[in-house]
């Protein structure tokens, strides 16, 4: 199994690849910004000439960080037409609404603390996927459980009230958090950081995310997309996760480029894992956050490895007496990605 970050600027774009020669593809989400646009298409061209196809694209959401790298490659006709995709995930439109019962109202915008999408971009998308060959699935929820060539997807977030909510209230929103100001976190330490009360993340759109486990043979992964830590501490505990009895995964993407808004310490205790995937350039909201981070170290046993698509100078951020008592290491990614068995030998 090989995992690719796409440099995806603000956003995610992560490929799986597993199974003989890693012939399966998983595509979750698309990015944004045209180095990311660029490396999908190459990839692309790269699995067409092994007859290999995206056997399945998960779109977690409509934020444009999310949806802008596979809106851009669907309106290229010879991407919907030669059956480069099997399956796609995308909880939007009128199917869905059929599906859940429920009818629009309010102004029709998603906005976030630094992306927009609007109700147009979704449509748009919706349409294309109407003229293509693709198999889409609209009403994706908690619980729903997939068998993707070998592999199982189990679903995390979101669950159908939020789905219903979502679809019913497109009011423009704003992310009910605490506004921080960049940066003003790096100067405080680990210790400090950790007992700071969680204010989680209300943004609908957030909580809307597709979240899911991943598993195939013995490898497991968890991506969070941005769902919140609310949501997913409830998916936990559902399947029978606690603290005394822990998720173990082999790595996790963490939600929403490492905002402080979207892990708690309780997300974290649950999980036992020591490996997290960080997806996002360093932007001035935060994100990554040493706030987020912290709480991953200290609720993690044993030393925590960051995975990173980004160069990113964290030790502008963690001091040398942090680094030299918590033993964090932070890896930047090269195009090519991880091996998961080379990641495995290393724990």
């Amino acid at each position: 199994m090989r995992i690719r970050v796409l440099k995806a600027n603000v956003g995610d774009s992560i490929i799986i690849s597993y199974g003989k020669e890693n012939s399966v593809h998983i595509l979750v989400d698309g990015g944004t910004g045209h180095e990311c646009y660029k490396s999908l298409k190459d990839f692309i061209k790269i699995i067409q000439e092994k007859e290999q196809k995206l056997n399945l694209v998960v779109l977690t959401h409509v934020d444009n960080d999310h949806i802008n790298g596979i809106l851009q490659i669907m309106k290229e006709k010879a991407f919907r037409t030669q059956n480069i995709v099997e399956n796609m995930f995308f909880n939007y439109g009128k199917l869905l609404n059929e599906k859940l019962k429920v009818t629009f109202k309010g102004t029709i915008c998603i906005s976030n603390q630094d992306t927009k999408i609007g109700y147009s971009e979704g449509m748009e998308l919706e349409t294309l996927l109407e003229k293509s060959e693709i198999h889409h699935k609209w009403c994706i929820k908690e619980g729903d459980t997939f068998l993707i060539s070998g592999a199982k997807i189990t679903i995390l977030a979101p669950d159908i009230n939020t789905l219903k909510r979502f679809q019913k209230h497109w009011e423009r929103e704003e992310e009910k958090t605490t506004k921080i100001d960049a940066y003003q976190d790096e100067y405080e330490a680990i210790e400090v950081l950790i007992e700071k009360t969680f204010e989680g993340s209300n943004s609908l759109a957030n909580q809307s995310s597709i979240a899911f486990l991943f598993e195939y043979e013995d490898y497991r992964l968890l991506f969070l997309g941005d769902a919140t830590a609310k949501k997913l501490e409830q998916a936990l505990q559902k399947l029978g996760y606690s603290e005394n009895n822990k998720l173990k995964v082999d790595c996790c993407k963490i939600s929403h480029h490492a905002s402080s808004h979207n892990t708690s310490n309780e997300l974290i205790k649950m999980l036992n894992c020591n490996n997290y995937i960080i997806s996002t350039c360093m932007t001035g909201k935060n994100r990554p956050s040493k706030e987020c981070l912290s709480r991953i170290i200290m609720n993690t046993e044993g030393k925590v490895t960051f995975y990173c698509n980004y160069d990113i100078n964290f030790k502008k951020m963690f001091l040398k007496e942090e680094f030299d008592k918590y033993g964090m290491q932070f890896v930047t990614l090269e195009k090519n990605g991880f091996d998961m068995e080379d990641l495995c030998k290393k724990q």
